[in-house]
């Protein structure tokens, strides 16, 4: 700040001696994601990366080497990387940290900076900002004045993963001559950008736990996000020899990855680059064994559409189940083995997208293998489809698990012909009693799979499944699972507006897996077989007067929607449903066990079968 209060943007920094990093870890200074509480405070892209900056502060995370590093914060300065020409980076530093005495931002554009101060001009009329000095350098030359005094430098995305490796170890070796002793280099997301063979020796890696992690609201669609500390004064790295090597360097990777030719005229390819998988698990059986489960070296995902008819390892698809075009994933029964069915995806590789409605595309690689963990949780349980093998093919790179093909009929397949709308228009209560015989299997399930810690997420009738000899239903589709008490982040949105909680569809707000979530679905389905209304084509009916009105349709609202024979099950609905927006997480009162939920409802229809 200047004399006059305005952000001295750009500028000289401060030469004034500042205290040695201090960081605050204490537990109750700690934010956490309460299954009830808490709120996103913006929807603004490259602020969701910033979460993962108070993982650290946390005192269950462990600092490596034996420098020992106070506990209160107080004084430091922080050097942040090419925030581009916005401010949102700024501000989530200044707020999070107000105890920093001095920001410091590097980038290569004056406009940038003078765009970044512009909108600090009007945000210091209103609140107290640190001081503030603006660079304009490229990375590989951060300021001399800077040296040895940054106790925290941040890094979000602006590194190009497919730079060379000489350009990215002159950058960390910058980063780290600015640093202090003691002082952390915060990354954004794990990826190939920051390597062993980059990173100096006077940097040292923290190890975050992903319990951590999970409570500072840091999502689990993007990669872990990298802490290292400086804990050993810079070693000279630079050889004599090594601007040769460099230059060398430079000219094999215009030859290679620009494909020039050579003196032959034949196109030089791209080298084929393997991919180190640190997967985890059993090894398969045959015929299973070609996929990969085992640390291995495999090629990178090739770009293929599978069809019927192509070869995926020893195994040949059969006519295409089902595509999910949100996930990507594509399901194929196998034609030597009918009794199976073969889901497989596209794992993502690349960098981690800056904005957060592309995050989908690092949810396409997550959401089979959480199919794959729900699986293994379950394994040995009736009524739901083992999984026979897991891994990826190493011929096309892709990931594959292969599960049981489910071949009863299905709820929604029930809900349409079974007791389609003609049939509900003649209906008794012996019929209503009859069709209450799924939903309480389903219930049953859900019982089972809720003592177990996990949670489905994804719940509607086409995931669910009744065998005739089976006292459960049979769940499938598990890729959206989560642990009970699991804080679902920006990811957590389900595919189907009708069954899914507000909660989980407003990114507003930070909340937990909770077996009440699943008893939502539960109750719409219920909603579903007995009214008239035609919920599949409004999809959104629910969501939408939650919108307008704060609370889901009370009891005689819903009992106005059900036929007479039904209108027992509205204060079931209601309960099941229940969602207020002044109460935070919106979950009010709901069902928090699926067997209450069921003698909820053996005790009305009882109730309604003796009064016919």
């Amino acid at each position: 700040m200047n004399s006059e209060g305005t952000p001295s943007l750009p500028g000289e920094a401060d030469t004034r001696k500042v205290l040695p990093v201090r960081f605050r870890r204490e537990a109750d200074g700690m934010p956490g994601i309460d299954p009830l509480r808490g709120t996103l405070g913006s929807k603004r892209p490259r602020e969701y990366y910033l979460r993962g900056l108070t993982a650290v502060f946390h005192p269950g995370v462990p600092l490596p080497g034996p420098l020992r590093v106070p506990q209160e914060f107080s004084g430091a300065e922080v050097l942040l990387l090419h925030p581009g020409p916005n401010v949102v980076e700024v501000m989530h530093l200044a707020t999070r940290f107000p105890e920093i005495k001095c920001l410091h931002i590097v980038d290569s554009s004056e406009s940038n900076l003078d765009a970044i101060r512009s909108a600090l001009e009007k945000e210091a009329a209103s609140r107290q900002l640190p001081e503030l000095a603006g660079y304009v350098t490229d990375l590989r030359c951060l300021p001399e004045a800077l040296a040895g005094r940054c106790d925290l430098v941040v890094e979000v995305n602006v590194v190009d993963p497919k730079s060379n490796k000489f350009f990215r170890q002159d950058v960390v070796q910058q980063i780290s001559r600015v640093l202090k002793l003691g002082g952390l280099f915060y990354s954004a997301g794990e990826t190939v950008r920051w390597t062993e063979d980059v990173i100096p020796l006077s940097l040292a890696r923290v190890s975050l736990p992903a319990d951590i992690l999970a409570r500072s609201g840091y999502s689990d669609a993007l990669p872990r996000p990298l802490f290292y500390l400086k804990h050993l004064p810079d070693v000279p790295a630079l050889m004599a020899e090594e601007g040769t090597l460099r230059e060398w360097w430079r000219r094999a990777m215009e030859l290679i990855g620009q494909g020039r030719q050579d003196a032959a005229g034949a196109a030089v390819q791209a080298p084929f680059v393997p991919r180190v998988e640190d997967a985890r698990g059993e090894p398969n059986v045959a015929p299973w064994d070609f996929l990969i489960t085992k640390p291995a070296v495999r090629r990178p995902a090739m770009s293929w559409t599978p069809d019927a008819g192509d070869h995926f390892g020893n195994l040949t698809l059969g006519a295409l189940l089902q595509h999910n075009r949100q996930t990507g994933m594509y399901v194929f029964p196998v034609r030597e083995y009918p009794d199976v069915v073969l889901k497989l995806m596209r794992p993502f590789e690349g960098d981690i997208p800056d904005d957060p409605m592309e995050w989908d595309r690092l949810r396409k690689s997550k959401t089979l293998k959480r199919e794959n963990q729900a699986l293994k949780l379950l394994k040995g349980v009736r009524f739901i489809p083992q999984r026979m093998a897991h891994g990826y093919d190493p011929t096309t790179g892709w990931y594959a698990i292969v599960v049981e093909y489910e071949k009863s009929g299905s709820l929604k397949d029930f809900i349409h012909w079974q007791y389609n709308r003609l049939r509900r228009h003649h209906e008794t209560p012996e019929d209503v009693e009859q069709v209450l015989e799924p939903v309480l299997k389903l219930l049953a399930s859900l019982s089972i799979v809720h003592d177990k810690g996990l949670v489905h997420q994804d719940l509607k009738p086409a995931h669910v499944f009744l065998r005739p000899d089976c006292p459960e239903a049979v769940l499938i589709d598990w890729g959206l699972a989560r642990k009970v008490d699991e804080p679902l982040s920006e990811e957590r949105r389900s595919l189907s507006w009708l069954h899914a909680a507000p909660e989980r569809a407003d990114m507003d707000v930070l909340t937990c897996a909770g077996v009440h979530q699943d008893l939502y679905a539960v109750g719409v389905m219920l909603l579903q077989l007995g009214s008239d209304l035609n919920l599949n084509e409004q999809p959104r009916l629910l969501f939408d007067y939650f919108l307008q009105h704060g609370h889901m349709p009370s009891s005689a609202k819903f009992e106005s929607m059900l036929r007479p024979h039904w209108r027992w099950a509205a204060p079931v609905i209601a309960r099941a449903v229940s969602s207020r927006k002044d109460v935070p997480g919106y979950a009010h009162h709901r069902y928090t066990s699926a067997r209450e939920m069921a003698e909820d409802i053996s005790g009305h229809a009882q109730k309604v079968r003796l009064a016919s």
